[in-house]
């Protein structure tokens, strides 16, 4: 999970619990002791931390209720290629296909052959 980060939660980027649940309103009320308010998703309680999201009352204890930012999933499809200049000796090589989106075309050479592509889920 990356930090709490305050300026890019109120300019409303995705805020998680220490435990994954989804922070759906978050508020700063800088004199407060608890500056940071926040609610859960489906959860009727306002919820206090600090301003690097610590819910926790002491500094060496951690609470289910810590806030992080939340990581972003990307999908990557990488592509296997094998290069055939020599058959004798096959050459292969991995190259991203597509990421999240944007398209990367395969490399051009007409000796490179796609032999498989692999999806894999990576967090930012």
């Amino acid at each position: 999970m990356k930090p709490f980060n305050l300026k890019e939660a109120l300019e409303g980027k995705s805020v998680v619990t220490r435990n994954g649940r989804k922070i759906t309103q978050i508020a700063y009320f800088p004199k407060a002791h608890r500056p940071v308010l926040f609610q859960i998703e489906d959860a009727g309680t306002v919820f206090g931390a600090t301003e690097t999201g610590k819910n926790a009352y002491y500094d060496d204890e951690e609470s289910i209720y810590d806030l992080f930012m939340a990581s972003t999933k990307i999908n990557v499809e990488i592509g296997i290629f094998q290069r055939v200049i020599n058959p004798a000796k096959p050459f292969y090589f991995s190259k991203i296909l597509r990421m999240t989106g944007k398209e990367n075309a395969p490399p051009s050479m007409p000796c490179n052959i796609l032999k498989a592509t692999h999806i894999i889920e990576i967090e930012e």
